[in-house]
């Protein structure tokens, strides 16, 4: 008999029974929320003996994609990167808060599962490092504070084995909360607790050993004001850097921000009346530094529509190209094919969706947090909705390009797709395709095609000033760029990024 199966067993003789019991299961129309109750431990025990095959299922896959990374290194050099790779899973096991810890001790008993493993698939962003970003947005509607954000995750490997779940959790000790988050994870992104605190999280840069998994979590159980948030940022700012965390206080009609980096936290005050996240521009010691362009514009654009008063479910869904006003559904657009999950939060008033791409184009649900925390899951569709085709297409080609190998069948693929050609996103893809692979003539060929037929958007000029710089053509090149710069917008974006 295994070590972990006996564990298993005196848990059980130990523990009533009924823990295995304590947590719950809801739908509100496709989405299921996963109730957990009581001390961490046995909630830990519950969560990991629903999701037990799940969870086996996920870390094998989530593992298998690591390998890919751990393949890279020489050869000689494999064990040491496989021990750097133990040492910041445990690293990361000790910076997380007790609370928790018991809790990923709980999964790992129930599920027969090594803790190493529960660690690492809480904690999978900091090691496979796929592209993920968010568009966090708070304003006022009448007095009222609303949040609004779209989650994007453009690994096209690990959005099939990730699902979206809502966790309410119903701790022993503290308040209770409810949080988004993907199946088998215990760590939430974004949550709202009982005292009408709304938390969310933005983390600017790969940092190992770090406790930003479950800061959202800790901050929802134990605050009842803002004043409880700054006193636990302060206790555990020792173990986070480069995250940026929002918090509201819908009861206090309080907005702060608290943006951590190495040991300083710097706190700020959000009074206006409405404020975007992450900041477009920011200060890194005397040099001014940028988010990447495709952030920028979609918090360009999301600065925009708030100013012009539009309501934030209709601010989600915005697929306008902020640089020449034409519908563009490709990463710049604020909804788009990597858009997994997208949120309103109110006081009394949830709205969810998610899915493949384009989540707030799919099935919304609507429900009120207080029903939740009294245990009426009375929560209904709000709205039933269909990708439109141009969508689908995009989502098609997506889904469909890890089983094509060769470059010649992506682009066959492609063009039997895009048949007529006529929409921005054929042309970007066809060039991302050629650009990656190293075909830098090609690539400027056929951008020089493209131009004799449509106006090149911002996308399209900047891969071809990176193509003319792999080309050695710099002169030309820098005639791109002040091509660039001549829209206003981006002319800030663009000195800064390039020094100029």
């Amino acid at each position: 008999m295994s070590k972990r199966r006996l564990i298993l067993i005196l848990t059980i003789i130990l523990f009533p029974l009924s823990v295995f019991g304590r947590s719950d299961y809801y739908k509100i129309g496709n989405y299921p929320v996963i109730v957990l109750k009581g001390s961490p431990y046995e909630m830990g025990l519950s969560y990991g003996s629903y999701f037990n095959k799940q969870l086996k299922q996920n870390i094998g896959n989530l593992y298998k994609i690591e390998k890919t990374y751990l393949r890279k290194g020489f050869f000689l050099t494999k064990p040491f990167i496989k021990a750097k790779f133990n040492g910041r899973i445990k690293k990361l096991g000790k910076n997380i808060p007790d609370e928790y810890i018991k809790v990923l001790k709980g999964i790992s008993i129930a599920s027969e599962i090594n803790l190493k493993d529960i660690i690492f698939y809480n904690s999978f962003i900091d090691f496979i490092k796929p592209e993920v970003s968010k568009s966090y947005f708070i304003t006022n509607d009448r007095g009222r504070s609303i949040i609004g954000g779209n989650i994007y995750l453009c690994d096209d490997k690990i959005v099939p084995i990730l699902k979206p779940i809502i966790l309410l959790f119903l701790p022993d000790a503290g308040y209770k909360y409810f949080g988004f988050t993907l199946s088998g994870l215990t760590s939430v992104y974004a949550g709202l607790n009982e005292n009408g605190i709304a938390v969310l999280s933005l983390k600017s840069k790969d940092n190992y050993s770090q406790i930003s998994e479950f800061i959202v979590n800790t901050i929802l159980q134990f605050s009842s004001s803002i004043e409880d948030v700054a006193e636990l940022i302060n206790k555990y700012n020792k173990n986070m850097n480069n995250i940026n965390i929002i918090v509201v206080s819908f009861n206090e009609h309080k907005r702060y921000s608290y943006v951590i980096k190495g040991k300083k936290i710097k706190e700020e005050e959000l009074k206006t009346i409405s404020s975007v996240f992450p900041e477009l521009f920011y200060k890194v010691g005397q040099r001014m530094e940028t988010i990447d362009r495709m952030s920028y514009k979609r918090g360009l654009r999301i600065k925009q529509l708030i100013l012009k008063g539009v309501y934030p479910e209709y601010i989600l869904l915005d697929q306008i190209d902020i640089f020449n006003g034409k519908k563009l559904i490709m990463d710049d657009s604020i909804n788009n094919q990597d858009t997994i999950q997208s949120f309103i939060m109110e006081k009394n008033r949830i709205l969810f969706s998610a899915g493949t791409g384009f989540a707030p184009h799919r099935q919304k649900i609507v429900f009120s947090p207080q029903d939740l925390f009294t245990g009426e899951i009375r929560g209904k569709i709000y709205k039933e909705e269909k990708l439109n085709s141009r969508e689908k297409k995009l989502i098609l080609f997506k889904m469909n390009l890890e089983k094509i190998s060769s470059i010649k069948n992506r682009i066959k693929f492609l063009e039997n797709l895009y048949a007529d050609k006529k929409y921005y996103e054929y042309h970007i893809i066809k060039t991302k395709i050629l650009f990656k692979n190293g075909k830098y003539k090609k690539v400027l060929k056929f951008l020089n095609e493209t131009a004799s037929e449509y106006s090149l958007n911002d996308t399209l000029l900047f891969y071809k000033y990176k193509t003319l710089l792999k080309l050695k053509r710099k002169e030309e090149a820098e005639k791109v760029l002040e091509l660039i710069k001549q829209n206003k917008l981006l002319k800030k974006w663009v000195d800064i990024k390039f020094g100029n």
